[in-house]
């Protein structure tokens, strides 16, 4: 029986903080998970029965090996965003993130894993991407890219820093070796002393003259006793490291091409390329001697053995288990594990269609959703992948070649055509179209917009054509009759209350990079994001006027976070954060009030809506969230809202005359709100005092400070927010 654990980990303990914060769902309710691939596996490693797998946003598979010819994934661990590289000793598992940092985990419960710690800072620089891992002698030995950490984790709930190191080149691997840590680079070796890792000394660098050329690099290392084997091209070659001053090449074996990947256990090597598995024979480093070898597709692949079974995952076999006890005919004994993922993902009507990375291209999953709960797998579409907008009811809709082509979908899946309406070919082929009630608005590659009658599907006629007014559409919103068009760095809004006569009303400038529209009858909403300061943020504009909307309010990320996707139901905004799904009621164009918030760790995915579920699209799975509660609040009533964590905005920004600072307060307690300028100076306290939770407003008069740039400050006793706003006189 397969248990899944959901463990959510709002926030990473930091080595400068030493505190844990907690982040309640508030109006969000996971309900469950669609589909569940492994995604692509980092690492695995071997506890008692037990296989650990990282399966990158799949989480921390269990497998229990206890019969490795019959391995049963058992559980899951997902309380990390993306599970990269592994290392375990005794009963204390290091995970890293690949978003960056570790997580220390206790096993003491081998099916329930518990975050002790974790590891996100070091010296008030954020731990990046970890690429390989080693845990010896409780202590953690880390490679970053271009520099290497030591971490003393005798104690798992106190992790302290002891030594770190800039090498300046990419590094390719770690590994230990009598006291030293060695680190890897295209043609070069790091060398540092760490008989006492407390007092770790840079030993030198040593070129491998003569072995590697720097072109092509070294492609995998391992190290057992004196003995360094490197893998480079089609060899693997052994280096006697007893003496780095005087290493020398003791033998070389050529297996054929470049390795990925070296395994020692027992004296017997176990090396993999992609295409195949080598068993060689290391006793005799000076005489390595190729055993046998076998076919098996496993690329990027990472090992782990035991006795004599050899557990190897990838993300083409999950984790394969292989019957080594006969070195000269090792065996595939079996393979558990499913590494697809989903590609695309959408929801029409009833139905979820879904794309994965093995399917060819004309072919889409569809399901029936119409009960969430059990979904109904129903005949493929057999089509190459459409948008949304192509297809309404049961007939799709999309561009031929010289105009559109209207098919009847059946229940078989097989579209079949029906009927097709001609585009003069002056005016180019179809490069976007949109769906509205009745109407296809398509268009075209020289610049033309038209409109094409679908009443009658069988028949569909040419209503009109408006050229030279499009400058090749790349994205297209269309509400009731009118049309927003994004162009370049413009969006411009197309009336089509004369579907014979499209006319372009308006167009208003983006400031920023165009991420996604999302427009309904209440609103246009857009995701942006800044490249200068690598933020994102949502402009809301009102469509009481439909050509003309009038910007209301802007949402922008907290400092260190990303929105990456947003959606529209009725008068709510959704949006995938870096650390939250979070949804604000937009009764109030002006004022959004955040009214719903689930912590989603740093997972973030596309968002999909069914009915009033939140349906997260991730790359191997697809969580189920139920938001009703969020709809069912009446939004008049503010003091119903009761937010998760701390938010802070400002609107406008820049400003002038002044600016409306918009907060919500996760409970009750002392709060302050400051204005600091870039110096870190206070410039003046816009709010300190006593708050019920809820969501507040404050004015900040321009006339109280000078024109420039500042940062507004909301702190708690627990916790901050900020968030950049400048002053234009």
């Amino acid at each position: 029986m397969k248990t899944t654990y959901n463990v959510i980990l709002a926030l990473g303990l930091c080595l400068a903080s030493g505190q844990v914060l907690s982040q309640p769902n508030h109006g969000i309710e996971k309900v469950g998970t669609m589909f569940d691939f492994w995604g692509q596996p980092q690492g695995i490693v071997l506890f008692e029965n037990y296989a650990y797998v990282s399966a990158s946003q799949a989480g921390i598979r269990i497998i229990d090996i206890s019969e490795p010819n019959r391995p049963e994934e058992v559980a899951v661990f997902d309380g990390i965003s993306i599970a990269g590289c592994l290392a375990i000793e005794e009963r204390t598992l290091l995970v890293a993130d690949q978003m960056g940092g570790i997580f220390i985990l206790d096993l003491s419960n081998p099916l329930e894993p518990a975050i002790v710690d974790s590891v996100m800072e070091y010296q008030g620089h954020g731990i990046g991407a970890v690429t390989s891992m080693l845990y010896r002698g409780g202590y953690a030995y880390l490679s970053m890219s271009r520099s290497v950490l030591i971490i003393d984790l005798n104690d798992p709930h106190n992790p302290e820093f002891v030594f770190q190191y800039d090498i300046g080149e990419y590094i390719s691997g770690i590994v230990l070796a009598n006291n030293k840590l060695i680190a890897c680079e295209d043609d070069s070796l790091d060398v540092f002393s760490v008989a006492n890792p407390r007092q770790t000394d840079y030993f030198g660098r040593f070129i491998l003259d003569g072995i590697v050329d720097p072109r092509y690099g070294i492609d995998a290392v391992t190290a057992e006793g004196d003995v360094l084997y490197i893998s480079y091209r089609d060899s693997i070659y052994s280096i006697d490291i007893s003496d780095f001053d005087d290493r020398h090449i003791l033998g070389s074996v050529n297996v054929g091409d470049y390795q990925q990947h070296i395994t020692i256990h027992n004296g017997i090597g176990y090396s993999f390329s992609g295409q195949a598995l080598s068993v060689i024979d290391f006793r005799n480093p000076a005489e390595m001697v190729i055993l046998s070898s076998m076919a098996i597709s496993n690329w990027e692949s990472h090992s782990a053995i035991s006795d004599s079974w050899l557990y190897l995952v990838s993300p083409r076999n999950g984790m394969s288990v292989i019957d080594v006890e006969e070195l000269d005919n090792p065996e595939v004994a079996t393979s558990i594990g499913n590494c697809d993922g989903i590609f695309r993902a959408q929801v029409i009507n009833d139905c979820l269609m879904l794309h994965l990375n093995s399917d060819s291209d004309s072919l889409s999953h569809r399901y029936d959703i119409s009960d969430i709960a059990h979904p109904t797998e129903i005949e493929p579409l057999h089509y190459p992948w459409i948008k949304q907008e192509q297809i309404q009811n049961e007939f799709l809709y999309t561009k031929g070649d010289s105009g559109l082509v209207v098919y009847y979908v059946d229940d078989s899946g097989e579209p079949e055509p029906v009927s097709y309406v001609n585009i003069d070919r002056q005016l180019g082929s179809i490069v976007n179209i949109a769906i509205g009630e009745g109407f296809v608005l398509a268009a075209t590659f020289r610049d033309a917009l038209i409109t094409i009658d679908i009443e009658d599907p069988y028949s569909p006629r040419l209503l009109g054509v408006s050229d030279n007014m499009i400058d090749r559409a790349e994205e297209m919103a269309l509400v009731d009759r009118t049309c927003y068009i994004k162009i370049g760095t413009v969006i411009y809004a197309v009336n089509l209350t004369d579907l014979e006569n499209p006319r372009r009303n308006s167009c208003f400038a983006m400031n920023g990079v165009f991420q996604k529209m999302v427009a309904n009858e209440n609103m246009l909403c857009l995701l942006l994001r800044q490249e200068v300061r690598d933020t994102t943020f949502v402009t809301i504009y009102d469509r009481q006027n439909p050509t003309l909307p009038q910007l209301r309010s802007r949402y922008q990320a907290p400092f260190g976070e990303m929105i990456t996707d947003i959606a529209i139901k009725d008068e709510y905004l959704l949006l995938d954060c870096s650390d939250s799904l979070r949804i604000f009621d937009c009764h109030d164009l002006q004022h959004p009030l955040l009214s719903g918030s689930y912590p989603a760790g740093r997972l973030t995915g596309k968002i999909l809506i069914y009915d009033h579920y939140w349906i997260q699209h991730l790359h191997n799975h697809l969580n189920i969230f139920d938001f009703s509660e969020v709809l069912a609040v009446n939004p008049e009533k503010e003091s119903n809202l009761q937010p998760s964590t701390l938010f802070l905005s400002a609107f406008p920004n820049p400003f002038n005359s002044s600016t409306t600072i918009s907060y919500t307060l996760p409970a009750p307690g002392h709060y302050a709100i400051d204005v600091i300028d870039i110096q870190g100076r206070l410039v003046t306290k816009l709010s300190d005092g006593w708050r019920e939770a809820g969501s507040y407003r404050e004015v900040l008069n321009g006339g109280e400070i000078a024109s420039g740039q500042y940062v507004m400050r909301l702190n708690s006793n627990r916790e901050s927010q900020t968030t950049p706003i400048t002053m234009i006189k």
